[in-house]
């Protein structure tokens, strides 16, 4: 799934491996490398319906075991990788405390414009 269709409400990035494969000649997909990122974690394309959530936090990793039945992918002493359907990409960027996108309301956008062409004259 392409993760930069929710650039709307979540700040996506680009993996920095990214940059590093390009240099070296390797194609890849771009859409493979973006990711969101959030305060317990974050999450990344597995496929093109599936997503990964990579939890740094043991203590999210353990209550969503309880209550989803997603397939494990990687448990580590640090962090812990699940697969889920992008249907369910909000309720786990919500788990992970996604940094969302600001949005700056017509008002405000429009005292900020006054502003700068008040400063600059």
């Amino acid at each position: 799934m392409d993760l930069k269709k929710e650039q709307s409400k979540y700040r996506v990035f680009v993996d920095s491996s990214f940059d590093y494969e390009k240099e070296s000649g390797k194609t890849a997909e771009k859409w493979r490398y973006y990711e969101i990122r959030g305060k317990y974690g974050y999450i990344y394309p597995w496929d093109e319906k599936d997503l990964c959530v990579c939890f740094t936090s043991n203590k999210i990793a353990r209550k969503v075991e309880k209550n989803k039945n997603w397939p494990l992918i990687q448990s580590g002493d640090d962090e812990t990788v699940y697969r889920f359907n992008s249907s369910e990409l909000y309720d786990v960027a919500q788990a992970i405390v996604a940094k969302r996108r600001r949005i700056v309301s017509p008002e405000t956008a429009g005292r900020l414009s006054q502003w700068q062409f008040k400063r600059s004259g």
